[in-house]
């Protein structure tokens, strides 16, 4: 009986392993005017970053990620740049590294100067920086994929407006900024 106990119970482990080792769980998180998406993936979690760029906000991503049972921060998206992302994201990548980080096409002037600041703060770091454009789709961990798509400004509004449409096995989330 203890032996059948044992097998009973290595057989269960490993149809629960296969079953969802290709699940991709996707939290939302806000803060004030801070959003995050958090998802995560066999112990990877990626970050898609729709904040003021701040460290705090970073670090409550970090934590939901570890609370889905993540090691490790695989990937950080950021769909936009503030100035406060060049220090945060020196200071998150020295207390967790994260492998890759995904930086939007920069539209503006302003843009230009943090996506440089940013790589210059990165360079040395491992970690591997990636542009993307809009529209593209990038696969953010196994079972996950993100698109973003930018949407006209309103003039009323000084953010940009996009769609960004997250992508897993049977599933699909999309999330309209405003």
């Amino acid at each position: 009986p203890p032996l059948a106990a044992v097998i009973a119970f290595a057989v269960c482990l490993s149809v629960y392993t296969y079953s969802t080792q290709n699940v991709c769980e996707v939290c939302y998180l806000k803060n004030g005017k801070s959003e995050m998406l958090v998802m995560t993936n066999q112990g990877s979690a990626a970050i898609c970053d729709m904040s003021t760029g701040g460290y705090a906000h970073l670090m409550k991503a970090v934590e939901q990620a570890r609370s889905m049972n993540a090691t490790e921060i695989d990937t950080l998206l950021l769909t936009h740049y503030h100035t406060y992302h060049i220090n945060s994201l020196q200071r998150l990548n020295e207390r967790y590294r994260i492998r890759k980080i995904f930086l939007p096409m920069p539209a503006k002037e302003s843009d230009i100067s943090i996506y440089n600041r940013i790589v210059e703060e990165l360079s040395d770091s491992g970690t591997m920086l990636y542009m993307y454009k809009s529209g593209e789709s990038i696969s953010l961990t196994d079972a996950c994929c993100i698109e973003m798509q930018k949407a006209p400004s309103l003039k009323r509004s000084v953010q940009d407006i996009f769609a960004l449409t997250v992508q897993g096995n049977r599933d699909r989330l999309t999330y309209l900024t405003s």
